[in-house]
């Protein structure tokens, strides 16, 4: 819509405009001819300058331009039979401040500012007080794990008195995500609590709003863009000690616990990297889904050499990846050695006698040459 502005006349008999920025008002005298409302033609026009209009009403206007008001307070009313909703009186609220505003023309309405060209302003705004209310929450930000639940306390106050019924609700998380309100609604002032579900498939940021919602008046207040997070989770690598020793020919055991961290949830598969030779390492069971145990066998073989080796426990799974490092020291029995001395003595009479056999051949072999 085009702006509507006040003629110049009425901007100086209202104290906005100096009597020397208002242009002469024309009037119309005699038989008008409207046959072509594109070219009015009267009898004669009479020019009436504001100078004219002065000295006719006995002097310029009162207070002048000058010292004259430029801001004005004008009361805004509605009426309607019943109460006022907050939605009403919020919509009413704007209507006020756009005719106190100057802004350009808008339907059928047109402020102050902008009908005075910018040389008034109207202030509509009225202390009216409207029963409502507001929301509040504990927290702006929550943490879960997968498979959890989380809480959020919520408190409903009242404004100016306000006693209608309100309900509380979540909006904009995932429809997987299970959420109850206790109590679900209320009067002003009351506190609820609000559980949220976290399912198992869950990770990452969510963001959602919490909602006080008033049936009857048909009016909300919320809290935006809460957030909860829900990382994905990790494990955790336990075992009974970190290092042991082994005989050649021998097993040992290492038990080891694997642990969900932050709501960890998948299965792990546990594999050995780095085995020595001589050592053969197994892991029972080879996989499973925290928390859980392992028993870790590790049997050194009689060609084992002795001495002190390490290898690595991976545990692998659900996004995430760990390892701890084990050790054994392999060793010699008693037992073993004493075969091993006994092995070297009967290998020590072997060289002996093939010695003593070249002997009596080489003698035996002089002898028949001599005969």
């Amino acid at each position: 819509m085009k702006d509507v502005h006040y003629s110049p006349l009425t901007l100086y008999v209202m104290g906005l405009l100096p009597p020397e920025e208002v242009p002469p008002v024309h009037i119309f005298e005699g038989e008008i001819d409207f046959s072509d409302l594109n070219r009015v033609k009267p009898e004669s026009v009479m020019e009436v300058t504001i100078w004219d209009i002065i000295e006719a009403e006995g002097g310029e206007r009162d207070p002048p331009y000058e010292t004259s008001q430029k801001n004005f307070t004008m009361a805004f009313i509605i009426v309607k039979p019943e109460e006022f909703t907050p939605a009403e009186y919020a919509f009413f609220s704007l209507v006020s401040k756009f005719f106190g505003s100057c802004e350009e023309s808008e339907h059928y309405l047109t402020p102050f500012c902008t009908a005075t060209e910018g040389r008034g302003f109207m202030n509509t705004t009225l202390p009216v007080v409207i029963p409502t209310f507001e929301v509040s929450v504990g927290s702006l930000s929550l943490e879960g794990v997968r498979g959890g639940e989380v809480e959020l306390e919520v408190e409903i106050r009242p404004v100016h008195g306000y006693g209608k019924t309100v309900q509380v609700f979540v909006e904009g998380l995932p429809g997987n995500f299970g959420v109850s309100v206790d109590p679900p609604s209320g009067k002003p002032p009351f506190k609820s609590i609000i559980k949220i579900k976290i399912p198992d498939e869950a990770h990452g940021t969510y963001k959602f709003n919490v909602v006080a919602y008033s049936p009857e008046d048909k009016w909300r207040e919320e809290v935006k863009d809460l957030s909860l997070h829900v990382p994905w989770g990790d494990i955790q690598m336990l075992c009974d000690v970190a290092e042991k020793k082994v005989a050649k020919g021998g097993e040992t055991i290492f038990t080891l616990q694997v642990i969900p961290v932050e709501g960890f949830k998948g299965k792990v598969s546990l594999s050995v990297v780095g085995a020595p030779a001589g050592v053969v390492v197994t892991s029972s069971p080879s996989s499973g889904v925290p928390p859980f145990t392992a028993t870790i066998l590790v049997k050194a073989t009689e060609t084992a050499p002795a001495g002190r080796y390490c290898f690595e426990i991976r545990a692998a799974g659900g996004g995430v990846e760990h390892s701890m490092d084990l050790c054994v020291e392999v060793y010699e029995t008693e037992e073993t050695t004493e075969v091993e001395k006994a092995g070297l003595k009967i290998k020590e009479i072997y060289i002996y006698l093939a010695v003593l056999l070249v002997i009596a051949l080489i003698a035996l072999i002089i002898i028949l040459k001599k005969t």
